[in-house]
Order: C-alpha cells, then sequence, then structure tokens
C-alpha cells in the first residue's frame, strides 16, 4: 500500500529522480514533530514570478498555496502559507527580502525557488550562499528545502544551488526530474518556463512527497541538526539591506535627479551623481528598457582604470551590478556618470555591513 495520496502517486514516476540531495532532514523532522502534536505552523515559500503564482487560474492553485492546504488537511493543523513570491528576482534580491519577507513570520518550513532567475555567475551564487545562511542561522531554525524549477527547455541554474545546498546539507528537490520524464510538457505551462494548474500541482507533489517521507523515517532521523560548515564563497550579503539609492545620506546628485522611488539621469556628460557610504559591498538595482538607450561609468574609490560600463538598452527588466566587494567595512566613494544616452534609472542600492 503506498504511503502517498492519490494525486501525489501522479507524480511517482519521475519522484525518486526529483529527490536530488536529501539533506539533513533533522528540520524536516522537527517541523513534522511540530504537526503531529497539532500545533500551528507557518510555511513561507520565496522565490520569483512561478512562486508569486503569476500563471495560476487563482490564488488558491498556486504552489504555496496547495501546500499549505495539504499539510492543514493532512494533520488537522492551522497552516499560515505565506506567499514571498516577487517577479523576476533571484538570490540577489531575495537576500535582502530574507527578514523583511520570510523571516519576520517566524517560519518553520521555508521553500527557496530560485533557480529559473539565478544565473551561474560567482554574484547569484555568493548572494544564494548568503542568503541560507541567513535562514540556518536564525532564531527561529527553520526547515529548508530547495525546489529546483527549470523551464520547458530545461535550463536552470540548479548547478550552484546544487553545490550551495549540498555543502549545506538542504534537501532539494528538482522539477528536471518530471521535465526528463513527461513527453509533453506543454498542459503544464503557460509559456517557457511559468508553470499553470496542473504544473503547480506536480511543484506542490513534490515538496508534500518530502514530508510524507520525513514522517514515514521519522524515528531513524537523528534530532538535532548538523553544524554548519565553512563558506564556499565570501557570503558578504548575509547582512546585506536595501535603501533607495535617492535615500542614502550624504548623496550628492549631481545632474541625476529623483523621479518617485528612483533615481535617473537624462544628461550625458553631465556632473556624477556620488554616493559616500561606510560599508564592505554596494550594489546597485537599475531598470533595463528598450524605451531608452544610455550607458553609465561607476568609478569606485577613484579607480578609473578598473571603471564599470553598464549598458541599458534591452528588454524592460530591474537588474542588479555589483562594483564593490571589500571583505572588511570601509568608507567608499562611488561616482556615477551617463556617458551618452537619454536616460538611465537607477532604483535601490544594497549595502552589506552599512553603517548608517
Amino acid at each position: 500500500m503506498s504511503i502517498y495520496d492519490k494525486v501525489q502517486e501522479q507524480s511517482l514516476p519521475y519522484y525518486e529522480n526529483a529527490k536530488k540531495i536529501k539533506g539533513d532532514e533533522a528540520r524536516l523532522k522537527q517541523f513534522i514533530r511540530k504537526c503531529r502534536e497539532g500545533k500551528d505552523i507557518t510555511v513561507v515559500s520565496i522565490g520569483g514570478s512561478v512562486t508569486r503564482g503569476e500563471s495560476a487560474s487563482a490564488p488558491e492553485f498556486d504552489y504555496p498555496s496547495m501546500i499549505g492546504k495539504w499539510i492543514s488537511a493532512h494533520y488537522g493543523v492551522k497552516c499560515n502559507s505565506v506567499n514571498a513570491g516577487s517577479n523576476g528576482t533571484g538570490s540577489v534580491i531575495g537576500v535582502e527580502r530574507v527578514e523583511r519577507d520570510v523571516l519576520k513570520y517566524k517560519p518553520d518550513l521555508v521553500i527557496v525557488e530560485f533557480s529559473v532567475n539565478d544565473g551561474e555567475n560567482d554574484l547569484d551564487k555568493e548572494a544564494y550562499e548568503s542568503l541560507m545562511i541567513r535562514l540556518l542561522t536564525a532564531e527561529c531554525q527553520p526547515a529548508v528545502i530547495h525546489l529546483a524549477m527549470c523551464g520547458r527547455d530545461k535550463k536552470t541554474s540548479e548547478r550552484i544551488h546544487d553545490e550551495i545546498c549540498e555543502h549545506y546539507n538542504v534537501p532539494l528537490l528538482t522539477v528536471k526530474a518530471f521535465m526528463d520524464w513527461v513527453d509533453d510538457s506543454a498542459p503544464y505551462f503557460k509559456d517557457g518556463v511559468h508553470p499553470v494548474d496542473p504544473g503547480f500541482l506536480m511543484l506542490s507533489n513534490l515538496v508534500t512527497m518530502k514530508l510524507i517521507d520525513i514522517d514515514n523515517d521519522f524515528d531513524s532521523i537523528p534530532d538535532t541538526p548538523l553544524p554548519l560548515p565553512n563558506k564556499v564563497t565570501p557570503a558578504g550579503m548575509v547582512d546585506c539591506v536595501a535603501v533607495d539609492v535617492k535615500d542614502i545620506k550624504g548623496i550628492d546628485f549631481g545632474d541625476w535627479t529623483v523621479d518617485g522611488f528612483s533615481t535617473v539621469c537624462t544628461v550625458p556628460g553631465g556632473r556624477p551623481l556620488i554616493i559616500t557610504a561606510d560599508c564592505s559591498y554596494i550594489l546597485i538595482k537599475y531598470e533595463q528598457s528598450d524605451r531608452h538607450d544610455a550607458t553609465i561609468k561607476i568609478v569606485v574609490d577613484g579607480d578609473e582604470e578598473n571603471a564599470k560600463m553598464i549598458r541599458n538598452h534591452g528588454f524592460y527588466y530591474n537588474f542588479v551590478e555589483s562594483f564593490c566587494k571589500k571583505p572588511v567595512p570601509a568608507r567608499h566613494e562611488v561616482k556615477i556618470y551617463m556617458t551618452e544616452g537619454d536616460r538611465f534609472q537607477l532604483s535601490t542600492a544594497y549595502l552589506s555591513n552599512w553603517v548608517k
């Protein structure tokens, strides 16, 4: 007799391959213990538009909602399911959001989904490790599952997440196992990456089947989580905070102006925006749009030789660029020039070890 319910059994053909990293299951055991005891629980899902449920037919059919409903029905508990999905975001923005959008709820379980929005680059890898450290060192000690999403073309940034999850013993469930199994994935997706209701059910099944596994193996799972290992990357974004560029104390706007929540320049060759901050890391989020074509030059601490050039020209999106990454906090001066074009728009600065 199957330990899974009839709906979950639809996922049996690929479920074993989906359990890519078993991980340290002690935290999940604590989660299941609380469910068994009938206590109220909180599950927070953080990710991009897939987590947000952009293509679900109704909010109750996104995967965070379905997981919450299943837990409530299966264990007879009140499950507060919080959807912390935000369109077009990856780990760089996620690590700053984690305190405000995740940990403030004191979650018992956190589901992380960033494998389609992250890139296979050092910045995203470091941000993802910083995110994991923040979750695993949180006072509420949540269990963590990484849900590695991929598109219909099977493209994913799962590789960098594999490395970090393996290192930190975080369970990882991969959607690629489903994509390798199904003959035609079109009925499960609205487009190349966003699931429709049957796709969200598949995602929900992967997580809830993992919870049943923990329940079934409860007595053989250790009670105490493994200690955290040494870092893989500098993980310099663990205490990253976000602030509107315009609100940084002591900013010199030069020929840049404030437009709503953003700081913009429409004067090529004009006076630079100058940011002075006591911190270790500085990253900037900027708007890329096919409505404008402009280039900026970023000079940190007067180092013209290693100035960074960024061009704004392409489909509409918000990008984050790093240009100051130091191991210890210090005072840094950042000058941002618009060298050519008609408009460049900055929105948010991400600062680590920032002294306000």
